[in-house]
């Protein structure tokens, strides 16, 4: 039978010393997750799923129940807790006492915080973003988290996916009904153009199609000349340009159709990337594959699957096969 636990916190933020203890407590247990309990009634809550997605790891937050009940609902036997001194540990015993009344069948286990961890808390990091002290929360909390974390919420709904999983109608006909929607790939050409040299972008443009469908370079050759293009072209005058025209009226966020973010992911400047919330949309491959068949794409995806990135962080995942 898999040992199951969860790292319970309350989080907030998620920092490096919580990644820690987590990481550590996947080398004992066979499935791990971490569960956040929050209060409904308490102000000033911060959308920490917004934030908490950085990390890519598995999470539940729970609201209005105690973190014993939870495991005796999921079949869990074990609570993971950090521990970083005398007076964590005096809490911890107390705090598992208290479990152990509500569910006697749960079991805490005590990890400590490595040093490098051991006196910093979700409360000392508040306090320093309260003024600003960005280059000393680095430190202890992951960067694209940490602007989550400021913002609070996404300003940009970023649809992305492989050729032929069925984005563009999906989009049209399901997500953003009624709601103007930017084709990214082709609008970044289209701005590059205002503010360069328009002969020098086609120039580049034909040279990275012919590039990309090119047999005579390997994988890794074609990703490198790509980034040395990018470095080139991708300047933050130009995310400057891209994003400012954005500015129009939208009910929620702004919804744009990007299929290849995650190759553009590391170009973006964190300004606008931690303001980007990122959904994934897939469909079968077997439903896929005879949706490239019907539009003679064989050889085309070939290369596109190839070059295919993925942004580093995935808010969501949703799978599309049976829509529109």
């Amino acid at each position: 039978m898999k040992k199951k636990a969860i790292v319970s916190t309350s989080a907030n933020p998620f920092h490096f010393g919580h990644l820690d203890i987590f990481n550590k407590a996947k080398e004992i247990f066979d499935d791990v997750h971490v569960v956040i309990a929050q209060n409904p009634n308490k102000e000033n809550n911060k959308n920490l799923e917004y934030h908490l997605n950085a990390y890519g790891i598995p999470y539940k937050i729970i609201y209005g129940e105690t973190v014993a009940d939870y495991c005796k609902e999921n079949n869990i036997t074990h609570i993971v807790r950090g521990i970083r001194n005398g007076v964590d540990a005096e809490y911890e015993l107390k705090l598992d006492f208290a479990n152990k009344e509500i569910n006697p069948d749960i079991q805490t286990v005590f990890i400590p915080t490595s040093d490098v961890y051991s006196n910093i808390s979700s409360s000392t990091i508040r306090e320093l973003l309260k003024y600003k002290k960005y280059d000393i929360v680095k430190k202890y909390m992951n960067e694209d988290a940490m602007w989550r974390y400021i913002y609070e919420k996404p300003e940009y709904t970023v649809y992305f996916g492989k050729s032929c999983v069925g984005k563009s109608t999906y989009i049209e006909y399901d997500a953003c009904y009624a709601t103007r929607v930017t084709d990214c790939d082709e609008f970044i050409w289209n701005t590059l153009e205002k503010y360069t040299d328009k002969e020098n972008v086609q120039r580049y443009k034909e040279k990275s199609v012919e590039m990309v469908y090119s047999e005579t370079h390997s994988i890794e050759q074609k990703k490198k000349i790509l980034d040395n293009w990018c470095n080139v072209l991708f300047t933050e005058q130009f995310w400057d340009t891209f994003f400012s025209n954005f500015n129009y009226a939208h009910s929620d966020t702004i919804k744009l159709d990007w299929a290849a973010v995650g190759f553009y992911y590391k170009y973006i400047p964190m300004k606008y990337r931690a303001k980007m919330e990122f959904i994934e949309l897939t469909c079968d491959e077997n439903v896929r594959v005879e949706r490239v068949a019907n539009k003679g794409f064989e050889n085309k995806i070939r290369f596109l699957d190839l070059l295919y990135e993925r942004p580093t962080i995935i808010d969501k995942t949703i799978d599309i096969t049976n829509k529109k």
